[in-house]
């Protein structure tokens, strides 16, 4: 709604200064930002502080070569009784956000919420799907460079988040936190992150 991440800018200062410090852009990180939808709250507002806190940060045209990312997620779609009123909202979230970015945001939610209600409402149809698809603990990065993936074979999809229960250098995940792990479509990489 109007809230933020208190260490948003703090994270994206240190992201810039080790980007900086970088001779290989290989060894760069990527960045990308998402606003958490809160379902049935003013879809305007949303858009607004999403865009206000990247510009914040970053300078407008910076701001403008993001990809804009909306997650909604499956617990919040599944609170919301009234489906029609939830995608009524959302849909104008999206509409908000594209009107700002000048771009369509990347849409994160389950697989289960694109199966059940995005490909079934026309007006999503043109918009491009973050998957969240855990499947089980065998699917590794490996067996997905050998077999592929299935939700990423769907042409809607360009990111398919496989676990929760990652482990990255660096992060922390080697002391017990486990973190989210994402395989993506190569020729999408640069559409919707930033150096």
């Amino acid at each position: 709604k109007a809230s933020n991440d208190k260490k948003f800018a703090d994270y994206f200062s240190k992201l810039n200064a080790y980007n900086d410090a970088c001779d290989d852009t290989d060894e760069k990180i990527r960045f990308a930002s998402y606003h958490l939808y809160v379902p049935l709250h003013n879809a305007q507002k949303q858009a607004e502080n999403y865009w206000n806190t990247l510009v914040s940060i970053l300078w407008e045209e910076k701001a403008k070569n993001q990809t804009p990312i909306l997650d909604i997620e499956m617990d919040d779609i599944k609170k919301v009784k009234d489906k029609k009123k939830l995608l009524d909202g959302f849909w104008k979230c999206c509409q908000a956000v594209e009107k700002k970015f000048s771009k369509k945001p990347l849409i994160y939610t389950s697989n289960s919420a694109v199966k059940d209600f995005f490909r079934k409402d026309e007006r999503f149809a043109s918009y491009q799907y973050w998957v969240a698809a855990y499947g089980n603990d065998t699917v590794t990065p490996k067996n997905i460079q050998k077999k592929g993936s299935k939700v990423l074979d769907k042409e809607d999809v360009i990111i398919h988040q496989f676990t929760q229960h990652g482990k990255v250098a660096g992060t922390g995940t080697q002391k017990g936190k486990k973190t989210d792990i994402n395989v993506v479509k190569r020729g999408d990489l640069d559409t919707f992150t930033t150096l």
